[in-house]
């Protein structure tokens, strides 16, 4: 099957990520499967500034994890890492307007404009983020367990994503048992045995 079959067939142009229309997210999400080292980390890097924007999700998240889920489980994948760290971070994801309310007031009235308010728009990001993380939620076993395989400095980030939110992690025993599994690479890497020992300490490990 194809991972990314049914993307055209989604509403883009009607879905807003952090910069406006999602009209770019196919063509990023095509590029996560490229041959090209360079396209796959250019669409990477796109993907984390608009789907996920310093934290935070938006309408169009949704709409893309499956196809992200799809790819980080397709063998044919060339490089799973990115996809991988993607997802972990949407399923740690806020809604683009939760938080305080620090908003300008062009933004209250274009809100009313558009016939809703700040109120109402906060709560429809929350729910989004809500989405967002339930869909990623069954897939969090299996990123965990394909972490041994990953390089490293992905694997780090990964974890460093992984303990900022323990609330959110999956059942715990088979992340600690994965996570042990580095504890002598992690002896040469200071910072890396730090969020090892965050996450350990979180879990409850």
């Amino acid at each position: 099957m194809d991972p990314l079959e049914g993307l055209d067939e989604v509403p883009w142009h009607a879905l807003n990520h952090a910069y406006g229309p999602a009209t770019d997210v196919p063509r990023l999400l095509r590029a996560l499967a490229s041959e090209s080292p360079e396209a796959r980390w250019d669409a990477f890097m796109h993907l984390h500034a608009n789907i996920y924007h310093q934290g935070t999700v938006y309408e169009a998240t949704p709409y893309a994890v499956p196809f992200l889920i799809r790819l980080f489980e397709a063998p044919e994948t060339p490089e799973r890492e990115p996809v991988a760290l993607l997802l972990v971070m949407i399923g740690n994801g806020w809604g683009w307007l939760e938080g305080p309310a620090t908003t300008t007031r062009h933004l209250h009235k274009r809100l009313l404009r558009a016939g809703t308010s700040y109120e109402k728009e906060q709560e429809r990001s929350r729910r989004i983020a809500e989405e967002a993380r339930a869909l990623v939620a069954p897939v969090l076993p299996r990123v965990i367990a394909a972490l041994p395989a990953f390089a490293g400095r992905l694997r780090t980030s990964i974890l460093y994503t992984l303990a900022e939110y323990p609330a959110n992690l999956p059942t715990l025993e088979p992340i600690l048992e994965t996570i042990r599994q580095f504890e002598d690479e992690a002896a040469a890497e200071p910072y890396w045995q730090q969020i090892i020992d965050y996450l350990i300490n979180s879990c409850g490990g």
